[in-house]
């Protein structure tokens, strides 16, 4: 059996444990390596809004450096934009241009002395010479660039500037609200790129103040880029409710533990596949052993029998007292015979639900009176003492009588069987409110705790030597346990190693079955 038990494991550790072990080394590498692509897209995701907008917003400041041109060339430079432009662009305050010594300003949302701008954009062009010229050898070259040129302040109110070339060498300045040109113009495309877990907002870098917020600002910002045309404002983008790095632990926790949940319920499987398989096989062994000692308790009987049978035909007793010896001893052993063959289809019939029980009204003490009376002889040819401890005379079962005395016989041969030195057998009845309680003593070898509910398996004996030496069928106490049931009663077991056993039959006094 033991050997049954290794090969098992052995089975079982190559067929699932190591493809298991595998397996999930085999998942938690592949989710490293999927939450490192996972986040390197998100982050990819995050750039590229970033740098959408970033783009949207130099779209917009090359839309109207076009449309500026266009007007002041179709205008005979005379206007630099239309009322139509300065009613779709309410964050540009004025736009200016320097031709030769002369500067000509135009105001659109907002009305501050004509002067203050043309002293600011002369201001300005002092100071950025420099980039005027190379801004004019861009344009030289057919290429419109933007530069920002940061805050100015006008007579008292703060505008960002935005310097650029129109016709070939024209100076033009654009002076506007950066927050009314994030909110009104740049707010509808960050609504559009962003989705339901990502939030975009924009900020002053200067005292880190929030400007706009696609959502309730809650979230960690994972990028931030600087806008390009609108200096000391950034853009930032992040995940509604936490960081990449919370979301990816997240998910491999998420992960982790389903690979954990899966791996349990491949163990446990395995653990229930090993668990029958050692049922399965000490059930093998059982049904080997039970063959074994059922061979054992049929061939002796029928070795007596046909032994002293032939003595008998060849006429070889020499008295006839000697005959009469024989004939007992083939009579016994016939009964013994047919007691093994009877315990086993009796099972055999209960096990496969077969067996017909004729319950009728009966007093069990008066069966016990009469099995006792039967065995008074073997039991005295043995040595054992029956003491009867009877105090339920006047109790009726609904029982089969048969079965009764089948169960009490068995628990009696077992008694017999299992007592070496101190023989005596005692048999008590008592009846409580619910049950009419049969239980059986002896003084013998007892039961270890560790075999006691395993006793009523069919085919199961107690292993230890003293005990094991004792022939059987391994049936009897799974043959009691069957009738008890089949009466709808039950069948308990006290005992203790070298300290004797009691078997306790609970027979209910209203059966419900």
């Amino acid at each position: 059996m033991p050997s049954t038990i290794k090969n098992i494991l052995l089975i079982l550790g190559f067929v699932v444990l190591l493809p298991i072990v595998v397996f999930t080394l085999v998942q938690i590498n592949k989710l490293n390596d999927n939450e490192a692509i996972v986040q390197s897209i998100y982050k990819k995701q995050l750039d590229a809004i970033l740098f959408s907008l970033n783009q949207y917003s130099g779209d917009l400041m090359t839309n109207y450096a076009n449309n500026i041109e266009l007007n002041w060339i179709k205008s005979e430079r005379h206007s630099l934009v239309n009322d139509q432009f300065a009613t779709n662009n309410l964050s540009v305050a004025s736009i200016g241009v320097a031709t030769g010594d002369s500067i000509f300003s135009q105001q659109l949302n907002i009305k501050l002395p004509a002067q203050a701008w043309n002293n600011k954009i002369k201001t300005l062009l002092e100071v950025h010479q420099p980039l005027v010229e190379r801004l004019t050898r861009y344009k030289q070259a057919e290429y419109l660039k933007l530069e920002p040129i940061g805050s100015v302040v006008v007579d008292g109110q703060s505008f960002n500037a935005l310097l650029f070339i129109i016709e070939s060498n024209t100076p033009c300045f654009i002076f506007y609200n950066s927050e009314q040109f994030i909110r009104k113009l740049m707010a509808p495309k960050i609504q559009q790129v962003t989705t339901e877990d990502i939030v975009v907002i924009v900020r002053e870098t200067k005292n880190n103040t929030l400007i706009y917020s696609s959502e309730k600002y809650e979230s960690y910002i994972e990028q931030s880029r600087a806008l390009w045309l609108i200096p000391n404002f950034e853009l930032g983008v992040g995940l509604k409710g936490g960081s990449i790095d919370g979301l990816i632990k997240e998910r491999t926790y998420q992960n982790i533990v389903g690979i954990g949940i899966l791996v349990l319920l491949i163990f446990l499987g395995a653990f229930l596949v090993y668990r029958n398989l050692v049922k399965e096989a000490q059930l093998s062994k059982a049904k080997a052993d039970f063959v074994a000692n059922v061979s054992h308790e049929i061939r002796t009987p029928l070795a007596l029998i046909s032994m002293f049978n032939e003595t008998l035909l060849l006429q070889r007793v020499p008295t006839e007292e000697k005959k009469q010896a024989y004939y007992k001893i083939i009579s016994k052993e016939t009964a013994r015979l047919k007691n093994i063959v009877n315990k086993i289809l009796s099972f055999s019939q209960i096990d496969a639900e077969k067996k017909h029980f004729n319950l009728v009204d009966s007093s069990p003490e008066v069966l016990i009176h009469e099995i006792v009376h039967s065995y008074d002889y073997h039991l005295k040819e043995k040595g054992f003492t029956l003491i009867l401890d009877l105090k339920a005379s006047d109790t009726t079962l609904l029982i089969d009588k048969d079965a009764f005395s089948e169960a009490l016989i068995n628990l009696i041969d077992n008694a017999i069987k299992y007592s070496n030195k101190e023989k005596e057998i005692t048999i008590r009845s008592v009846r409580t409110n619910r049950n009419y309680v049969l239980s059986i003593s002896d003084k013998g070898n007892g039961i270890e705790k560790i075999h006691q509910k395993k006793v009523f398996e069919k085919f199961y004996r107690v292993t230890t030597t003293d005990l094991y030496e004792s022939k059987g069928t391994g049936l009897g106490l799974a043959l009691v346990k069957g009738i008890m049931t089949a009466h709808g009663g039950r069948i308990t077991l006290e005992s203790r190693k070298n300290q004797g056993s009691t078997f306790h039959l609970y027979f209910p006094l209203n059966p419900t079955t």
